[in-house]
C-alpha cells in the first residue's frame, strides 16, 4: 500500500505512553554509553520506513544503493507497515535494537521530539549551506520548536480535477472560482441530469484524508483551524465554520456529492472518478492524477485537467523527512545516509530529491529542480505542469492552518476529529454541533496535555 493511504495512525493512544516510557528509560541509560564510544565505521545503519510502498521503494533504495556504494556500509531497511509504524519505532527503540534513521511524519514529530526518540540535526556539516536551496514547504516541516528535525523526505499538495467531457456536456466553460460557484454549477448539472451526483472527495476516514478535505476549504476561504496559540477558531461565524456547512449541504441537501466519498480515501476516490460518472474531483493529492491519466487504469486518461483551488486559490500541503534517531550510535554515518536520501548524492547532484520529482510526482524538495528539463517532460504527459507549479507556490505547509499539528495531543484529537466529521457529512448532526464538539474536545486535549 502507498505510503500516503496508510490506515488510521494512534499515536495518542494509552498503550502510546507506556511505550514512550520505555523508550525514554532505555535512552537515558544508554545514552551516556554511546555519546562516550568513538564513532567507527558501522557494520551497517538500520532505516525505519513505512512500507511496503511500491514504486516509492524503488526511489528510496536507489538512495540507500549510492550511500553503501560509497561507503561500503549497508542499509538495513525496517519496514513498519502503514498501520503500526509509530508503535513500531517505539518498540525498536524501547528493546535496544539498532535503528539509525526513521521516516517522520507530521504526527510523529512532537512526541518523538518530547520523547527524545529524535535528535536534531542542528550543527551537522552541510545544513546551512543546504537549507538556502530547500523549498519553504519542506523547511516548514523541518524547523519546529526553534530546532531543525530531519531533511526532505517527499511532499505533496492538495488538488483539484475536472472531467472535460462532462463539463462540457453541462456547458461549463471555465473552472469554478469559488466554492459557490462550484456548488451552483453542480447543481445545475445534477438538474439537467449531467450526473447523479457531480462531486466526489476522498472522505474517508484517516489523518490525512477527511480532516484534510475540511482543512483545504477552510485554507482557501482565508481561514484557520486554530490560531498561533492553538485556540481553536470554529466558533459562530468562523470561516471554518461556514465551510463545514456548505460541505454537509453538498451531502445532505443539495445531494451533490455521491454520499459514497465517506467510504473513500484517495485510491478509492481517483478510481471512482476515473470510471467517467463525475463532473469534479475534489481535494486530491496531484501524484494520483498520474493515474487518472493512465490509459491502462482509468477511463478518462487524457480528459482530466487540473483547476486551481477555489476561493483564494491556496491549498494545504505536507512534506515528510528523514530523522537521526537519539538512539543511534553512528550519528555522522546517519548524517551522510540521510543527506544522500534527501539531498546531494556523491556526484554532488540531487539525484533522488530529482527522481521523488521525476519518477513519482512529489513537489519537489529543492528549488533548483525546478529548471530541470526532465521534470517538464515527464510531468507534461499528466498535467499542465505550469498549472500544478502555479498551484504549489500557491500551497501552504498544513501547520500553517492547523498550528496545533505540532502539538503533542494533536493526534488524538485529529482521531476525534474524524468521527465527528463524518458524523456531520451523514447528517446525523448539525456543523454547529461538529464545530461545537471539536472545539471542546481540543481545549481539553490542550489542558491536560
Amino acid at each position: 500500500m502507498h505510503p500516503r493511504n496508510e490506515k488510521k495512525q494512534s499515536p495518542g493512544r494509552a498503550t502510546r505512553r507506556r511505550v514512550l516510557q520505555a523508550a525514554g528509560a532505555a535512552l537515558v541509560a544508554g545514552g551516556a554509553l554511546r555519546r562516550a564510544a568513538a564513532q567507527v565505521k558501522p557494520a551497517k545503519l538500520v532505516y525505519g520506513n513505512i512500507g511496503p510502498a511500491g514504486a516509492d521503494d524503488l526511489v528510496f533504495k536507489e538512495g540507500t544503493d549510492l550511500f553503501s556504494k560509497a561507503t561500503g556500509v549497508p542499509v538495513d531497511i525496517q519496514l513498519g507497515g502503514d498501520a503500526d509504524l509509530f508503535q513500531k519505532i517505539l518498540a525498536w527503540v524501547a528493546s535496544g535494537q539498532q535503528l539509525d534513521a526513521v521516516f517522520v511524519r507530521e504526527n510523529f514529530l512532537a512526541p518523538f521530539v518530547k520523547d527524545q526518540v529524535l535528535r536534531p540535526v542542528d550543527g551537522l556539516p552541510g545544513l546551512d549551506a543546504l537549507k538556502p536551496q530547500i523549498a519553504p514547504l519542506f523547511l516548514q516541516s523541518m524547523e519546529q520548536k526553534g530546532k531543525t528535525w530531519g531533511l526532505p523526505y517527499y511532499g505533496e499538495i492538495e488538488t483539484c480535477w475536472l472531467y472535460e467531457d462532462k463539463i462540457a456536456k453541462a456547458g461549463i466553460t471555465s473552472p469554478p472560482t469559488s466554492w459557490d460557484e462550484l456548488g451552483e454549477m453542480c447543481l445545475k448539472a445534477k438538474k439537467d441530469g449531467v450526473a447523479k451526483y457531480p462531486m466526489i472527495w476522498a472522505a474517508g476516514q484517516g489523518d490525512h484524508h477527511l480532516p484534510w478535505q475540511w482543512f483545504t476549504q477552510v485554507c482557501s476561504r482565508g481561514g484557520k483551524i486554530f490560531d498561533e496559540k492553538n485556540a481553536p477558531m470554529l466558533g459562530q461565524g468562523s470561516i471554518a465554520r461556514e465551510a463545514l456547512i456548505w460541505w454537509r449541504k453538498t451531502f445532505i441537501d443539495w445531494r451533490t456529492t455521491d454520499p459514497r466519498s465517506v467510504e473513500l480515501r484517495y485510491i478509492p476516490a481517483m478510481k471512482a472518478f476515473s470510471t467517467g460518472d463525475y463532473l469534479f474531483c475534489l481535494v486530491m493529492f496531484q501524484t494520483w492524477l498520474q493515474d487518472a491519466q493512465n490509459p491502462t487504469e482509468s477511463k478518462i486518461a487524457g480528459r482530466v485537467r487540473l483547476f486551481q483551488m477555489p476561493g483564494n486559490g491556496k491549498s494545504i500541503a505536507y512534506a515528510r523527512l528523514h530523522g537521526i534517531t537519539s538512539s543511534t550510535e553512528s550519528p555522522d554515518w546517519t548524517w551522510k545516509l540521510i543527506n544522500i536520501l534527501a539531498a546531494k548524492a556523491p556526484s554532488g547532484q540531487l539525484v533522488v530529491p530529482t527522481d521523488w520529482s521525476v519518477k513519482r510526482g512529489y513537489v519537489p524538495a529543492y528549488k533548483s529542480i525546478w529548471d530541470n528539463p526532465v521534470l517538464k517532460t515527464a510531468w507534461s504527459k499528466w498535467v499542465d505542469v505550469d498549472a500544478l507549479k502555479t498551484q504549489i507556490g500557491n500551497s501552504v505547509h498544513s501547520s500553517v492552518i492547523v498550528p496545533a499539528t505540532y502539538e503533542t495531543w494533536y493526534p488524538q484529537w485529529l482521531d476525534f476529529v474524524n468521527v465527528v466529521l463524518q458524523n456531520c457529512i451523514t447528517g446525523k448532526i448539525s456543523a454547529d454541533a461538529a464545530c461545537d464538539q471539536m472545539t471542546d474536545k481540543a481545549v481539553t486535549l490542550a489542558k491536560s496535555a
